[in-house]
């Protein structure tokens, strides 16, 4: 394998493991997570897997979801027609 091989190697692997952890659920990502934040891994990612296992969100950013907000009644439209002046 050439090293360019090794790179677009990497870099799919890589992007096919980021589309899997955000459309993975919630409730499987935090279980997901919370294993790898006790696996034997550098201590950002560790950190990163820590906060995303407690999370209860759906982002993994480790707040939570915040309440829904009422969302306001949409206003009608409004046409105003044009005066058509045939001369």
């Amino acid at each position: 394998m050439t090293l360019q091989s090794l790179v677009v190697l990497l870099l799919v692997a890589a992007s096919a493991a980021a589309a899997v952890w955000q459309l993975m659920p919630s409730s499987l990502r935090a279980q997901v997570a919370a294993r790898l934040a006790r696996a034997p891994l550098p201590r950002g990612l560790r950190s990163y897997f820590a906060a995303a296992g407690q999370s209860t969100g759906c982002s993994g950013c480790g707040g939570g979801c915040k309440p829904a907000q009422a969302v306001a009644q949409p206003k009608p439209l409004v046409f105003h027609p044009r005066r058509l002046d045939r001369h």
